[in-house]
Order: structure tokens, then C-alpha cells, then sequence
């Protein structure tokens, strides 16, 4: 099946036909009464990303006040920098943490799941 350039329609004429299916989904939803298998996974989703965030705040806090007390610092800019890049190493290095050790869970090793 080999279809010309000219017979197909254009990327804007395809990328608007796909718009226009996501303005229609609400009404398809609302019609089929199945609004819990949208908000359902959003709502999971939002819970778990707050709590996610929670321990990544509570995880630097803490990580922050323990390097603080490990680190005698006189100067109070310099001490509050130490804590704030503290702060900012854990909200990478947590996520990244988190999700190698659901996948070491699940079984997957690490160059399997790996897109080269």
C-alpha cells in the first residue's frame, strides 16, 4: 500500500484532526459515564507525586540538618548555601533512587530497560 505525498494530508491538517479528538473526549466520557477511569489514575497520580515530594523535602531537611551539625560553618550565607545545595542534590538523586529501586523490584536489569 503505497500512498503518495500529495494524496496524504498535511502534518496541520493532521495535527488539527488530533486536537479535535481531544476536545471531544469529555463529551464521549460524560455520554459513556466514565469519568472514574479518568480521574481515578489522576487522582493516584497526585497523591503519589505529593507524597514523593514530601520525603524529598523531609529527606533534604534532615539531610541538610545533619551536614549542618557534621560542618562547622561561621559564615551564615555560606551555611545556608551548603543547605540549599544539599537540598537540591536530594531532590535529584531521591527520584532517581526511587525509581531504580522499583525497577530492581520488578525484576528488570538496568541495561534491558535502557533505550541506547
Amino acid at each position: 500500500m503505497n500512498s503518495s505525498p500529495l494524496s496524504r494530508p498535511s502534518f496541520l491538517a493532521g495535527f488539527i484532526l488530533g486536537l479535535k479528538g481531544y476536545v471531544r473526549v469529555p463529551a464521549t466520557l460524560q455520554r459513556y459515564g466514565l469519568w472514574h477511569y479518568l480521574l481515578a489514575p489522576a487522582l493516584v497520580s497526585l497523591v503519589l507525586s505529593f507524597a514523593i515530594l514530601a520525603v524529598v523535602i523531609l529527606t533534604a531537611t534532615g539531610l541538610s540538618w545533619l551536614v549542618d551539625r557534621l560542618v562547622d560553618v561561621s559564615i551564615g550565607w555560606l551555611d545556608e548555601l551548603i543547605n540549599w545545595m544539599v537540598g537540591i542534590l536530594m531532590a535529584f538523586v531521591m527520584p532517581r533512587t526511587v525509581s531504580s529501586a522499583s525497577r530492581a523490584k520488578s525484576g528488570a536489569s538496568t541495561i534491558s530497560t535502557m533505550r541506547l
